[in-house]
């Protein structure tokens, strides 16, 4: 899941998923969310983690 407002995209992931790999995948999709708008890329700013719904949300701030 993905929430992308054009200054920012948010991205959504298992907290069960190998953290190597998810950081890999969500710094390019966020790169790839970003392109499509104004900004050239994405740059990681923080997670959040739910841990009722075992969810972590990574924000991407879009960037020149």
């Amino acid at each position: 899941m993905a929430n992308y407002n054009g200054d920012s995209v948010t991205l959504v992931t298992s907290t069960f998923a190998d953290n190597e790999s998810v950081k890999t995948q969500t710094q390019a999709e966020a790169n790839r969310i970003c392109a499509k708008g104004h900004k050239k890329r994405a740059e990681y700013a923080s997670t959040r983690v739910n841990q009722q719904t075992y969810e972590a949300s990574h924000l991407f701030l879009c960037l020149n």
